[in-house]
């Protein structure tokens, strides 16, 4: 047997010891009190209105200048943590919301991908070989883009009573 061979079965056995020791161990568990509705849910609003805040500063921005790229991927991650926030402990209110701001993330994952796709023509120089295409990219880009804005602005003029959190 070689020394590392043996030096594999060494560890292989110290391993399985160690395997066998925590399986011994009973799970940590929670108690009822250790976490209470009340801290989940204080903690949960503290964090919807960062993100609320974040996603007000970025809407101005993008809807100035719908090429900044990293702003919409930004606006795009906030709203899914705004969303993935919203699904603990959720209000009746907040179930609309959540479902707004899943429509907006598919439609600004949309939006991503046709923005790295031209990236990556870009950075490797086919534009030449591929005009139409790109050109086509962008057009359907741009639809997509302004999608996303009507729906945004549709959601943003209902009354602010339906929504838990206000945005914009």
């Amino acid at each position: 047997m070689s020394k590392l061979q043996s030096e594999r079965k060494d560890l292989v056995i110290t391993v399985v010891r160690a395997a066998k020791a925590m399986g011994k161990n009973s799970p940590l568990k929670l108690g009822p009190y250790q976490v209470s509705d009340a801290k989940v849910r204080r903690r949960k609003k503290k964090i919807v209105e960062k993100l609320n805040g974040k996603i007000r500063q970025e809407f101005p921005l993008i809807l100035g200048d719908s090429r900044r790229i990293e702003e919409l991927h930004e606006l795009r991650k906030n709203c899914k943590k705004l969303r993935y926030t919203l699904e603990i402990l959720p209000s009746e209110k907040e179930k609309n919301l959540i479902g707004v701001l899943r429509k907006w993330q598919t439609m600004l994952g949309d939006v991503r991908d046709n923005d790295i796709t031209e990236q990556f023509i870009r950075e490797n120089h086919l534009e030449r070989d591929i005009e139409k295409i790109m050109a086509d990219l962008q057009m359907v880009r741009d639809s997509k883009f302004r999608s996303f804005v009507q729906s945004a602005k549709v959601e943003l003029v209902k009354p602010k009573s339906k929504f838990s959190v206000p945005l914009i």
